[in-house]
């Protein structure tokens, strides 16, 4: 027959690896996956913390992105038309300046077309930086959902490595 060879001793058994799994944020369980004795496998979900107000977080931030993102449009046209009246504004300047050289028009009549330009240069400037604030905005926005679905993810443990739980604290 097959001969079995078995050692009998006493001894102490110690795990190569030991960590202790804790939440990175604080909360109400919700959901405890394993008990001590159990056998896990890396990545596996150990314990959900409640994490309904941090998902409610998430859309907000997702929400908040495509506000910003439609604010970003709204800047960009605006831009396309400050950029086409400060264009014809430059060009009534260039045909007046042409005209006054001449003494073919009043100088009433070149002051309000240079006050039209001037007009049209500082609604184009007032419309770039509303574009660079709306850019920012979104950046904003898109770092603040980063972080949502960050402290999102941090409401589930995970196991690090495969392993067996010794203890539950909670």
């Amino acid at each position: 027959g097959t001969v079995v060879r078995s050692v009998m001793g006493t001894g102490t058994l110690e795990a190569r690896i030991r960590t202790t799994i804790s939440p990175k944020i604080q909360g109400r369980i919700a959901e405890v996956l394993v008990d001590q004795g159990t056998l896990v496998k890396a990545g596996q979900l150990l314990v959900r913390l409640d994490d309904e107000d941090l998902a409610q977080q998430v859309r907000m931030a997702t929400a908040g992105i495509g506000s910003s993102e439609a604010t970003l449009g709204r800047f960009r046209a605006e831009i396309a038309q400050s950029k086409s009246t400060f264009a014809k504004t430059e060009a009534d300047l260039g045909r007046t300046q042409k005209l006054i050289n001449a003494n073919s028009i009043s100088q009433s009549e070149f002051d309000q077309t240079k006050e039209a330009f001037e007009l049209a240069k500082s609604g184009l400037l007032k419309a770039e930086a509303n574009l660079l604030e709306a850019e920012q905005q979104v950046k904003l926005n898109r770092e603040t959902l980063k972080f949502q679905e960050a402290r999102l993810a941090d409401a589930r443990l995970l196991a690090p490595f495969d392993g067996l739980v010794i203890a539950r604290e909670r």
